[in-house]
């Protein structure tokens, strides 16, 4: 017996996401036919509906885990007085760069199919995107480092992290837009372009 035979429930059922993301990433959300799917999972198409009820049952939970919520640098409260400033920044501007890098092709899908998008904004109105999550815990950073003198105090934590957020946002929407990749050199140069100017304006005078 083959191990595609042996495959439990639940490993068939993450292969088909897995496959639906590929398809969704090539094609968009409004030219993914259940057929491809099912073809790039090494199923039959019926098979797709055991698990699914229909295809947009399929393609909500197919998008939802292939945008994932994570909080973007785990424990930068706890960073406050470490390290220095620029440096932190410059890790969570990275780790901002790779969330957008991987959000920004499929949201338009998102916008274009309503029920995905009532369903990512309401995600969104009870505080549950990593984004907005990684946004608060930068300004909580900030705020700390602000206590600790090492940056200015009249610094507006809250702004500074919305700033670094929407910048990335930015930069990946607008590479997507042209059609060019974001890979690790210009994601490089445009975190430390970034980060420089925040950082100037952070700096105590």
């Amino acid at each position: 017996m083959s191990a595609r035979t042996e495959e439990r429930p639940d490993e068939l059922r993450q292969r088909i996401l897995d496959a639906t993301v590929r398809v969704i990433r090539e094609r968009g959300v409004a030219h993914t036919r259940t057929s491809a799917i099912a073809e790039a999972a090494g199923c039959a198409e019926g098979t797709i509906y055991r698990h699914f009820a229909d295809k947009p049952a399929l393609l909500r939970e197919a998008v939802r885990c292939r945008l994932p919520d994570p909080v973007l640098v785990p424990g930068l409260r706890e960073r406050a007085g470490t390290g220095t400033v620029r440096d932190t920044l410059l890790e969570f501007a990275h780790a901002a760069l790779a969330f957008y890098d991987q959000l920004v092709p499929l949201a338009a899908d998102v916008f274009a199919d309503a029920d995905l998008w009532v369903e990512r904004r309401a995600y969104a109105e009870r505080g549950d995107l990593g984004a907005q999550r990684g946004a608060g815990s930068l300004a909580a950073y900030l705020r700390a480092e602000r206590e600790r003198g090492r940056i200015r105090p009249d610094v507006d934590a809250d702004a500074i992290a919305q700033l670094l957020l929407n910048a990335c946002l930015g930069e990946c929407f607008l590479a997507a837009l042209a059609d060019q990749s974001h890979g690790p050199s210009r994601s490089a140069a445009f975190a430390h372009t970034l980060v420089g100017v925040i950082v100037q304006e952070l700096e105590p005078r």
